[in-house]
């Protein structure tokens, strides 16, 4: 019996390798971190409409990067964990997936470890932040489902 061009072959398990665990997580956490440093700025800059806000983050460059990063690295950590535990595969609708984990991982420790001190435009800047790091950690995070697609007929 012949497979359908919609269905995966039989041979699809065996040709896939062992998930990358350690890679997902690793590269999640250190390109996330990158990604949600250099965006962060940039979204807080849009969404508050108080243009010295980019001008905070240069002349405070060295305490943004510790502040900064040691948010960043347990939300990134995180969500490496989580991409690593479901096994996701850059196929359709991952992104989709990736962003909302990212929102609400990045808003939720946000609510938890920061009380929430600051206004909600920075605890929106924060989560979107952290979803739109997330899809581009996945980019380079992530590897590609491959399928082996018998031909019929």
């Amino acid at each position: 019996m012949k497979n359908k061009l919609n269905q995966p072959s039989h041979s699809l398990n065996e040709s896939l390798a062992e998930y990358p665990k350690m890679k997902v997580t690793k590269l999640f956490l250190f390109v996330g971190a990158l990604y949600e440093l250099i965006i962060f700025p940039w979204i807080a800059t849009l969404l508050s409409s108080d243009n010295s806000i980019g001008l905070l983050f240069i002349l405070f460059f060295p305490v943004y990067l510790i502040a900064g990063g040691l948010f960043a690295m347990p939300t990134t950590l995180m969500m490496g964990k989580w991409h690593s535990y479901k096994e996701i595969y850059i196929q359709d609708g991952w992104w989709i997936r990736t962003f909302f984990m990212g929102v609400l991982i990045n808003a939720l420790f946000f609510v938890w470890f920061i009380f929430s001190k600051f206004g909600l435009v920075i605890w929106f800047s924060i989560s979107l932040t952290g979803g739109v790091s997330a899809v581009l950690a996945g980019m380079s995070a992530l590897p590609v489902l491959k399928e082996n697609i018998e031909d019929v007929g």
